[in-house]
């Protein structure tokens, strides 16, 4: 029986979504160990937290703090959160996202396989999927893959790697994550706030008196002259997308070893579509304020409509969002304020 303390590992912890899910893990009595490139540790004052800060450039280090870690507790837990995120498609060069994501992710796999760690959760994103026209209307796990950009084809090549992997022991599920929006009303990190997703645009344009002027160029699809048709998305609440990671390394902490060769993958979303034109005015109607937008032709790996179909969460691990898409904006609204008068 180890003595040490157990803990789940959260690659990429000190990000937007890893901090949520390292909220609902500590809020539930979890100690949470965080590896990040970020020098902004919002835990170090909660002792149940620890902070791992390491360089995806220098690899032997990583390494190095990674043996450290197997050293120093009982991992019961992994979740990758980790690596360059999709909003840098249009500025980062495509190694950037095998260089950091998939010798990030190999290292992972390899690290846990020589300690003897199982039950990992991978997020993955919906931008795997195809988007094509004949695409149906919700997407479910078994619909075609074909991914658009350097960032999705590293998420793809990593599930595939799982799927090998399993192979060798490590018990695995897949989240593929929707449009993730909106923040728990205690996150105090400023990441979001200076991130170039649109909300975060969206809403610095009526809060910072420096982007007043600012005016989005928001994605759509020509259908006239000077019209455009806006894409629909699937927008899910983080504390929701947080609560499904939670729920996912739950069960496979649950599942009998006997079943250690598992791996599933699982949709995260709400199965409601919401225009970006419908998203900006609902951010507007809550800022009290118009929010300026044009419109520029869709990036390749953009897609008109990407809408969840949810029923293999729902029916395999009893997960269902619960936060609708307004109360997602006020949550975000009300964090933007409280940065902005920082």
């Amino acid at each position: 029986m180890s003595d040490r303390e157990k803990t789940v590992v959260v690659f990429g912890g000190a990000g937007y979504i890893g901090w949520h899910v390292v909220n609902q893990l500590v809020v539930a009595g979890q100690h949470c160990t965080i590896v990040d490139t970020s020098d902004e540790n919002c835990w170090e004052d909660n002792p149940n937290v620890d902070y791992y800060r390491v360089w995806v450039k220098d690899l032997e280090e990583y390494r190095l703090r990674l043996s450290e870690i197997a050293s120093a507790y009982d991992v019961i837990g992994v979740i990758n959160l980790a690596g360059a995120t999709r909003n840098d498609n249009v500025n980062n060069p495509p190694n950037q996202y095998y260089s950091n994501n998939l010798a990030t992710n190999i290292m992972i796999l390899e690290w846990m396989l020589e300690n003897n760690l199982n039950n990992l959760v991978f997020a993955s994103s919906a931008s795997v999927y195809s988007s094509a026209p004949t695409r149906k209307e919700f997407i479910t796990e078994c619909d075609p893959l074909a991914p658009r950009s350097a960032y999705s084809m590293t998420k793809f090549m990593t599930e595939v790697m799982l799927v090998d992997y399993k192979q060798m022991g490590i018990k695995s599920l897949t989240l593929r994550y929707f449009n993730v929006v909106g923040c728990d009303e205690n996150y105090n990190s400023t990441g979001l706030y200076k991130k170039e997703s649109l909300s975060s645009r969206a809403l610095r344009q009526v809060l910072d008196p420096k982007d007043l002027n600012d005016t989005l160029m928001l994605c759509g699809y020509p259908k006239d002259i000077n019209q455009y048709t806006p894409p629909v998305l699937d927008l899910v609440d983080v504390r929701d997308t947080a609560a499904a990671t939670v729920t996912a390394l739950q069960h496979l902490i649950d599942t009998p070893n006997v079943n250690h060769l598992f791996h599933s993958v699982m949709n995260v979303g709400t199965e409601r579509g919401t225009s970006l034109t419908r998203l900006l005015d609902i951010y507007s109607k809550a800022a009290g304020q118009e929010i300026k937008y044009t419109f520029r032709n869709a990036y390749k790996y953009e897609t008109p409509r990407c809408v969840s179909n949810c029923n293999l969460i729902r029916n395999k691990l009893g997960f269902q969002s619960t936060y609708t898409v307004e109360e997602s904006a006020k949550s975000l609204i009300e964090y933007m304020k409280r940065v902005a008068s920082l």
